[in-house]
Parts: structure tokens; C-alpha cells; sequence
């Protein structure tokens, strides 16, 4: 074996030694993984810590106040009992506890005016107005002799006989005209019907009574005609004439009608 200069041949256990100390691959890559799996747990940790103590100041801000177990005195034997916090539960307090100017069950807020209730006004029934009953009879010995009287029984007194009956107002209804009616007994009892006269013809008639009936048809009523004729003095007629026209004749001379309701005996 040659040795050439400034070198120096290597043994076997220098070749050896070199060969140990040399670094091997993949030393490193474990090195830095668990470096790596380290840093990551402390992040990890820092993370849960941090979310923890984020909780606890929510918690704290709608609760109230956390215990801290430095705030609390420690029992006898060392340990702390904590007072848990007051529940939050709306179930806790009555319903009505909460003193927000609202009224829970009405749900109206107090202190408001409401609107006045106001109710439809209800009519009036219509007026009643009274009534009366007349008749109308003649003379049996004498027909043409004609009498108006308070009836119907009026006009069955002797020498009378109940002709008809009607039924008109005692009073004025609207819509209806006052008919005057008296009575003379010269030479005869007869009869005198005007329509609102201020006096009575003549002073042989004495006033006998007034009613108000209608001159036009109105439900429920006939017609009645009236005539009268100075033929043995003033006298009248009245004639039932739900349908027949009334005219002038015989002596008797057509003074108008009316329209009151019948009565049936």
C-alpha cells in the first residue's frame, strides 16, 4: 500500500466511528412531528381556555354575577359550596310579576285611553194612539132617519137598529182629520156629521162627540160615505161602500168619506 502525501489511510475503527456519528435520515422528521403535536396541544388548550372564559362572561352579563370560588369562605373542613346562580326561567316569577306597562292577560298597555264604546241607539217603538168605537143605526118606524152614536151598543137602544160598525181614533194620529158630530132632538132625534168645524151648525145641534179618521185607504180600513139632506130638517146618512161609488141622489146630497176600520159583531 502506497500512502500518498498529506493523507492519511483509515483504519477500520476510524472508518467505523465516522460511520456511527454520521446523522441518519429521518431523525429529523420525527423530531419536528412531535415538536408539532406539542405546539398543537398547547393551541388547543388555549382555544378551550379561551372559549371558557368567554362563556362565563356571557353567563355572567345575563345572570348576574359568577361565583368565583375565592369570593365564597371556605367550610371547616376546607372544601367551598358555591350557591348556584338564581334561575332565569320566565316560570320562576307569577305571570303577571313583571311590571313592564303592559297587562300580560289583557294585553293592553295601562295608562292608554281606549275608545268609548259606542252603542247603536235604538228607536222608539211608534206611538199608540187611542181609538173608539161608533155606530151607525136608523129609525125602525122611520129608515131614513139616521143616527151616529157611541157603539156598537148605542145603536141598539129602541127605536134604533145597529146598521154597522167602525172603529176610528179617539185622538189625532197622522194622517188622519177630525169629523165633528152632534145630535138634535127637533122635531126628531137625528144626527149631524162635519168635517172640523169651528162651531156646530145650528144651535139645535149639540155637540155628541169627535173621532179622526183617515181620507185616504190605509191598510186595514174601508171606505164610509156620508151624505145629508134638509128634508124634515138637517140630517145625515152614512154608507158603508168598500166598493160602490158614492154619489148624490134621492134628496141626499154627498158630502165626502173616510176610511176607518170595521168591526165585525
Amino acid at each position: 500500500m502506497y500512502i500518498q502525501s498529506g493523507h492519511k489511510p483509515l483504519s477500520t475503527m476510524d472508518q467505523e466511528s465516522s460511520i456511527d456519528s454520521a446523522p441518519q435520515p429521518g431523525s429529523n422528521n420525527t423530531v419536528f412531528i412531535v415538536v408539532g403535536v406539542i405546539v398543537g396541544i398547547v393551541i388547543l388548550i388555549s382555544i378551550i381556555i379561551l372559549v371558557v372564559s368567554l362563556s362565563g362572561s356571557s353567563s355572567s352579563s345575563q345572570g348576574g354575577s359568577i361565583l368565583r370560588s375565592t369570593d365564597v369562605p371556605a367550610d371547616s373542613d376546607g372544601s367551598i359550596n358555591i350557591t348556584p346562580l338564581p334561575s332565569t326561567s320566565s316560570s320562576a316569577s307569577p305571570a303577571n310579576s313583571v311590571d313592564d306597562g303592559v297587562d300580560v292577560v289583557s294585553g293592553v298597555e295601562s295608562g292608554i285611553d281606549t275608545a268609548p264604546t259606542v252603542s247603536t241607539p235604538v228607536a222608539p217603538p211608534p206611538p199608540v194612539y187611542a181609538k173608539t168605537d161608533l155606530c151607525i143605526g136608523n129609525n125602525t118606524g122611520h129608515p131614513w132617519r139616521t143616527t151616529l152614536k157611541q157603539g156598537p151598543a148605542g145603536c141598539k137602544t129602541a127605536p134604533w137598529k145597529n146598521l154597522f160598525n167602525f172603529r176610528a181614533y179617539a185622538e189625532q194620529a197622522p194622517g188622519t182629520t177630525r169629523f165633528w158630530w152632534g145630535t138634535s132632538q127637533t122635531p126628531a132625534e137625528r144626527s149631524l156629521l162635519l168635517v172640523n168645524p169651528s162651531s156646530p151648525p145650528t144651535a139645535d145641534f149639540q155637540q155628541s162627540g169627535e173621532f179622526w179618521a183617515y181620507t185616504s185607504p190605509q191598510p186595514g180600513t174601508i171606505r164610509y160615505c156620508h151624505f145629508d139632506t134638509t128634508y124634515l130638517g138637517p140630517r145625515i146618512m152614512i154608507k158603508k161602500s168598500p166598493n160602490a161609488t158614492c154619489k148624490s141622489g134621492n134628496g141626499w146630497t154627498y158630502r165626502g168619506e173616510f176610511w176607518a176600520y170595521p168591526i165585525t159583531l
